[in-house]
């Protein structure tokens, strides 16, 4: 009963209200009026788009009618991190303002080998391997890597890039050795599926990916 009454998802299926995300550009106002009043003094901003989730191009429900808008949903949040670039330019301190973008997953767009679309149902390239940048043009030299390399590693790698020291012990791996220098890492990378959708966990190394089903 839980599961098919709760308030959210009768506020969502009811179209009061969306509890899972909002459109980037509404997201983008709370945004661009932060960056106007916090410009001037040292600050951290995570804004997370969701778009491709709810739709915002095509107001798609079912999974398989919202793939055929995935580049449209990338798109909208493409054009409003343009605008937040462009804020922080007009403010004066793009040039002072270390930009990382990321996605915490992909997407699987194609039904092959029976595979369920969407994410956390499988593992595979298109669901696990997702973009990583990190520009600022003063301390981060231009430099595409193709080693793996994790989400968990993205912390440390921040904090040795800005010099800032920290006690706590962090999980994940400084990068700036690949970023600085050509190192090798031969890194390894544990993944798993989302729990409620079955028991798949993998390892990906630089020329395998091992898959353990169902415990076989």
């Amino acid at each position: 009963l839980t599961k098919k009454y709760s308030l959210a998802k009768v506020l969502q299926h009811s179209g009061v209200f969306d509890t899972h995300s909002r459109e980037a550009r509404k997201t983008n106002k709370d945004i661009l009026s932060w960056i106007d009043a916090n410009h001037n003094k040292k600050f951290f901003m995570f804004a997370h788009f969701f778009d491709i989730h709810g739709d915002t191009f095509g107001k798609e429900r079912k999974q398989e009618k919202k793939i055929k808008n995935y580049d449209q949903n990338i798109k909208i949040i493409d054009q409003e991190i343009g605008k937040i670039i462009d804020k922080l330019k007009e403010k004066g301190v793009f040039d002072d303002t270390l930009i990382v973008i990321l996605s915490d997953n992909g997407e699987t767009l194609h039904n092959n080998q029976g595979r369920k679309l969407g994410h956390g149902w499988n593992l595979s390239e298109e669901e696990f391997k997702v973009p990583l940048i990190m520009y600022n043009k003063n301390i981060i030299p231009s430099k595409k890597i193709t080693e793996i390399t994790r989400h968990i590693d993205i912390v440390p790698t921040l904090l040795s890039i800005l010099g800032l020291d920290y006690k706590l012990r962090i999980d994940g791996t400084n990068l700036t050795p690949l970023i600085y220098n050509d190192a090798k890492m031969n890194q390894i990378a544990f993944l798993e599926s989302y729990p409620p959708f079955g028991e798949i966990k993998g390892i990906r190394t630089e020329n395998w990916l091992y898959i353990l089903k169902d415990k076989k």
